[in-house]
This record gives structure tokens, sequence and C-alpha cells, in this order.
């Protein structure tokens, strides 16, 4: 591959991740607009919230064995365009199950990327480059959360909401375009699927880190995606509470640039133990006082866990994975929206309830078991790889 096609190829990455965050966050500030149209209650609508994190978290152990057979270029190529399918047929929609099963099929299909993308990370830098690297990626992950959102709410609000699906699909092709262009690819010796099954269920940090992130799943990828329907019961425009949500992406692009500077001073057991208590301050806003000014403030506040507390537990899970990084990074990638499942189904039960005090309480608490676990957990850790 010429150096012009790897610079491309490397951009393009940065793209899929940006896809993969884009199409995740635009059905959450379209509930109501969307069940106003197709005539369906909000929970309904907002079950396909959960069922795309659900497939998204399914798929990620197929895609593994897929990528390591045809290889990350060709694999990522096929995802981007069915992940394109699905965002067409959900702005074709016409009512709360085909809007469903629209979105199961995006999810599946996206869950290919983000794990390509830290085995690559983990195969071509050292331990220390990577804690940047993953903050970089948490950069283009946010955008695309950001861009999402504001999309999302602005085109739901003055146009229609089906625009914003229709918008994910262009991205998605010419993502796809890219990637079947440049053929095979992708970086890094192959490992087999099943030989890496015998490491992986042996070692006790891989379950520390797996089970790590299934909690910080259920609140920084489920419960945060609700904040905006929260605001929405309080009478709050569709449109604003979306943008109260894209502070999110917003605010982790802005403290990326302050945990570059962090992941160089402190050590990841107190990076892990400052963003887990930032969730918990988050959510106890939420909690105590709800209204616009305060959702944005929380908001911002769990931007910088996930680029400090986040990150240090991405690039944890790529050394205790080593040797068995694609199949591990799709297990760490199913356990983080395994718990997104969890926080999606608390936050549809507090849709149909019409209660939200009893959604933030519980992340909250959810938050305390993440920064004390993994704190003690990093603190004692010796990575397998120095550097």
């Amino acid at each position: 591959m010429s150096g012009r096609a790897a610079r491309l190829v490397t951009a393009t990455l940065m793209g899929a991740a940006f896809l993969a965050f884009f199409d995740r966050a635009l059905l959450a500030p379209m509930i109501t607009a969307a069940a106003k149209e197709l005539r369906s209650p909000p929970e309904a609508i907002a079950h396909a919230v959960t069922v795309y994190v659900l497939t998204y978290a399914l798929a990620q152990l197929p895609w593994a064995a897929v990528s390591g057979r045809f290889g990350q270029l060709r694999t990522l190529a096929v995802a981007s365009g069915l992940a394109a399918a699905g965002a067409v047929l959900s702005a074709c929609a016409w009512d709360a199950g085909s809007l469903t099963v629209a979105r199961a099929v995006s999810g599946a299909a996206l869950a290919a990327i983000v794990p390509t993308i830290l085995v690559h990370i983990g195969d071509s830098m050292d331990l220390s480059r990577r804690a940047v690297a993953a903050v970089n990626l948490a950069t283009a992950l946010s955008l695309g959360m950001t861009a999402g959102s504001a999309a999302a709410a602005s085109l739901a609000e003055w146009w229609t909401w089906r625009a914003a699906f229709a918008s994910s699909a262009v991205i998605g092709a010419v993502v796809c375009l890219v990637f079947a262009w440049n053929g095979r690819g992708g970086g890094g010796a192959v490992v087999g699927f099943w030989r890496s099954v015998p490491y992986l269920v042996r070692n006790v940090w891989v379950w520390a880190v797996l089970v790590l992130a299934v909690v910080e799943g259920a609140v920084l990828v489920g419960v945060i995606n609700f904040i905006p329907v929260a605001l929405e019961a309080d009478g709050v425009a569709v449109a604003v509470a979306g943008f109260a949500l894209a502070a999110f992406g917003i605010a982790v692009v802005v403290w990326s640039v302050v945990v570059r500077a962090l992941v160089r001073r402190l050590t990841p057991w107190v990076l892990l133990a400052v963003g887990g208590a930032t969730a918990v301050v988050a959510f106890a806003l939420l909690w105590g006082v709800r209204g616009v000014v305060t959702a944005t403030v929380a908001v911002v506040l769990l931007g910088f866990a996930w680029a400090c507390a986040h990150t240090q537990l991405q690039t944890w899970a790529t050394d205790v994975m080593t040797g068995a990084r694609p199949l591990g990074m799709a297990l760490f990638a199913l356990a983080l929206f395994g718990g997104g499942v969890i926080g999606s189904a608390l936050g549809a039960d507090a849709v149909a309830r019409g209660s939200y005090d009893g959604l933030f309480a519980a992340a909250g608490l959810i938050s305390v078991a993440f920064a004390v676990g993994s704190a003690l957990l990093r603190r004692v850790y010796r990575p397998v790889e120095q550097g």
C-alpha cells in the first residue's frame, strides 16, 4: 500500500469511528418525533434504542472471526455498507417494528468498527503511545456523537427525523467505498479465533476488565442516551434537549486536550478514579435538580469521565488481551455495549413510568462501583507490555 493510500485508510478509519457513534446517537433525541409520526407510544421507539445496543453487542464475536479470515479492510467495507443499508431502512420505516428491525441491522453492522481500530492500535503502538491514541479515537467517536445528536435534534424539530438516517447512509456509503477500493490490508498478524479462547478464559485480568466494561457501559453507553428524553418529559423542546446531549461529544473533544497532558503525569489508576468520581457527581446533579443548564453541566462532566476513565480502560484492555487481541477486543466491546443494554433497559423502563429520578440515582451508584473497582484493580495490575 502506497503512502498516500495508507494516509487515506488512516483518515477513513477515523471516519468510520465517526460514523459508528454518529449513527448510534441519532434515534434517542428523535424518540418523541418518531413516535408521533409513526403513531406509536414513545416506549416502543425507546425499545429500538435498546435493540440497537443489543445487536451491536451480540455481533462483536462474529465480526472478530470474519476480520481474521477476510482481512480488516474488507470487513470494514462490508460492515459500513451494511450500516448504510440499515440507515436507509430506518429512514423508510413505517412503524415501530420496522424501525426496530432497521436499527438492529445498523447496530450489528457497526459493531465491527471500533474493535478493529483498537486491534490496530494495540498491534502498532507501545503501551504509552496507546493511551494517547485511545484519546484520539475517543475524539473521533465523540465528534460523531456530537454531530449525530445535533443533526437528529435539528432535523426532527425543523424538518423530518428521516433525513437524519439518510445522512448516516451517505457517510456509510463513502466509508464503504474507500475501504473496498483499498482491498485486503489492515496490518497486524492474523490471530486464530479459537486459539485465543483458552488464553482469555484462564486470564483473571481479562474477566476483571470485562466486568468493569459492563459496569461502565451501563451508564456511559446506556443511561446517557436518555438524558434528552428526561428533559423532554419536563417540557423542554426536542431541539434543545438534543443539543444538551450533543454537549457530551463537544466536552470529550475539549477534555481530550487536558487528558493527553494528564496521561503523561498521572498513573492510570488515578485517572480511572478521577473519571469515575466525575460520573458520580454528574448523575447526582441529574438526580437532584434537573433542567437544561444542570443537564448540560452533567453531560460535560460525563464527557470528562469518558475522555479520562474510558480511554484508560481501553488502553488497559489492549495490554490484558496481548496475544489474543482480535477476539479479546471484540469481547471488550461486547461487554461495554452489553452494559449499554442494561442501561438502555433501565432507561426504557423510566420512559414507560415517566419517572427519571430512579434512573439517575441508579446510574450514580453504578458509577461509584466503577470508580472504586477500576482504581483498586488497576493499581495492583502489572502490565504485560512495558513502555
